[in-house]
């Protein structure tokens, strides 16, 4: 089975702003919404660097916005996912465990 629209669309999203898209491989991913509509996802990425070398799993956050004012969430439909952090080096990794911790998602 499919995974639900705002796993696919944080997926899809992830993917599209990796540099070596075929190498792509999720590990953990967990997500909530907030009362304002806003899910926020976390979880581990893998796929290769520019120069094509494996980066192996890093973490990440991000979100999908909530649908503008006055308008309701599509069930067929995902607003576009915003890559807030990835965790390349220990810093990014520091800061996105800080970010999901407090978004309850650690």
């Amino acid at each position: 089975l499919p995974p639900p629209l705002p796993q696919r669309g944080c997926a899809g999203g992830l993917i599209a702003s990796m540099e070596d898209r075929p190498s792509v491989r999720f590990g953990t991913l967990r997500g909530a919404r907030n009362g304002r509509g806003v899910v926020t996802f976390c979880g581990e990425v893998d796929g290769r660097n520019g120069a094509g070398r494996p980066t192996g799993f890093v973490p990440f956050i991000g979100v999908l916005p909530a649908p503008p004012a006055g308008t309701a969430r599509r069930r067929d439909t995902v607003t576009e996912f915003v890559l807030v952090e990835i965790g390349g080096t220990a810093r990014d990794r520091a800061v996105v465990e800080g970010l999901c911790r407090e978004s309850g998602l650690s």
